[in-house]
């Protein structure tokens, strides 16, 4: 049986890796997704209690400041709420950014009694872009959120329609 010699081929195959690598993530995400480098963003978002205003900066393009801001004052029942997040993007696609983030929000809730607390989430989440609709975005995230709400602590599931947003970014 004779032996075959791979010295060169097995190089060739370990310089394309490394190149391949490289290209991935060190000059591939500069060229993918949707650059919303210093780009300011007004919009709405959704939230387990109702509808909030939102508004995104993008200081970088790995990186997203968020921040909610949410109140009803019915009669029977009223919230309010404030939340500050940071998205860390991860994927970028042609019309599409993939994101990791941490939300901290203050809410006050009053029914039959009322109770205000602070939750903490960990959230994934996309946001995309209509082709012809460039400046805006939709939103949506899922995640487990910690919330201490009066006495009562819970962890729960976080997402759906309750994470839906749409931003215009100027």
């Amino acid at each position: 049986m004779k032996q075959i010699h791979c010295g060169k081929g097995r190089q060739s195959l370990l310089s394309v890796t490394i190149l391949g690598i490289l290209i991935l993530f060190g000059v591939g995400p500069l060229s993918w997704g949707k650059d919303l480098n210093q780009r300011l963003g007004i919009g709405t978002q959704s939230h387990q209690l109702g509808q909030s205003a939102l508004i995104q900066y993008h200081p970088s393009r790995n990186f997203t400041w968020a921040g909610q801001l949410g109140f009803d004052s019915g009669n029977t029942a009223s919230y309010s709420f404030f939340a500050a997040s940071l998205r860390r993007n991860l994927i970028y696609e042609y019309h599409l950014n993939a994101f990791l983030g941490m939300k901290l929000s203050y809410q006050n809730f009053k029914n039959v009694t009322a109770d205000s607390g602070f939750s903490l989430a960990a959230t994934a989440g996309v946001e995309f872009f209509l082709q012809e609709l460039e400046n805006l975005g939709w939103v949506i995230e899922l995640g487990v959120e910690l919330l201490t709400l009066g006495n009562n602590t819970q962890i729960r599931t976080i997402g759906g329609l309750q994470q839906l947003g749409i931003v215009f970014y100027f």
